[in-house]
């Protein structure tokens, strides 16, 4: 089935936000800072809550970090009460 042009259009735009925000992501220093935007990005709902689709290790690879790295960014966080987390699920604090 031929996409139509407004479809391909959404498409590439929704591509290129997606490109732009990873690029935005990759460029902070701090692993803390770098796995909370990405959380914050993907995180939806009243709760601001973020289901991870695969592993915490396939993220680490996602934004740069090694997987050593986000577990110790994530206890960081958990310890600041900045976000919780249960396995997979985590739910940001109100900033």
């Amino acid at each position: 089935m031929e996409r139509l042009p407004t479809e391909l259009m959404i498409d590439l735009a929704r591509r290129l936000h997606e490109a732009r925000l990873r690029i935005e992501i990759l460029n902070i220093a701090s692993a803390q800072e770098r796995l909370l935007a990405y959380l914050q990005a993907h995180a939806s709902g009243e709760n601001a809550a973020f289901t991870l689709p695969s592993s915490w290790k396939a993220l680490a690879g996602e934004i740069g970090l090694t997987h050593e790295s986000v577990y110790r960014a994530l206890a960081q966080l958990e310890r600041e009460g900045r976000l919780e987390r249960k396995g997979r699920q985590v739910w940001l604090a109100p900033p």
